[in-house]
């Protein structure tokens, strides 16, 4: 097999999940396991400001200073506090107490989607929207 093919057949993707995954490794650093590289959620996850930009654009103001309730474990943090996963279309906003989905957002063809039946409310402070 050549070094830059990457392709694995179906018995390869069933050995590789059947076998235990390593713990995390030092410094964050991917580390391979029997050749592949191994990655679990953590290594994606960033912090609620990854996605300040984005509601910039949707909101016209520093929306990760806001605060909002999780509709399934009742915690309350401040959008820039919440665990997000990010791609080339939008976010996901994850609850730091339950991990349980709070916002998405996607942006495309002209746009936007906004998706928050996770967040039991959402609180937009007068003030930040003028500092902003």
């Amino acid at each position: 097999m050549d070094e830059t093919d990457l392709r694995l057949d179906g018995n390869a993707v069933a050995g590789m999940l059947a076998e235990p995954r390593p713990g995390p490794g030092q410094d964050r650093a991917l580390r391979t396991h029997g050749g592949a590289l191994s990655m679990d959620e953590t290594d994606l996850r960033l912090d609620g400001n990854a996605m300040a930009g984005m509601l910039a654009d949707v909101f016209g103001f520093d929306m990760t200073v806001e605060w909002g309730g999780c509709a399934g474990c009742g915690a309350t943090n401040q959008l820039g506090a919440l665990l997000v996963y990010a791609h080339g279309m939008g976010v996901v906003a994850c609850c730091p107490g339950c991990g349980q989905h709070l916002l998405r957002i996607a942006r495309g063809e002209g746009r936007w989607w906004l998706d928050m039946r996770g967040l039991a409310w959402l609180q937009l402070d007068e003030q930040a929207r003028v500092a902003g």
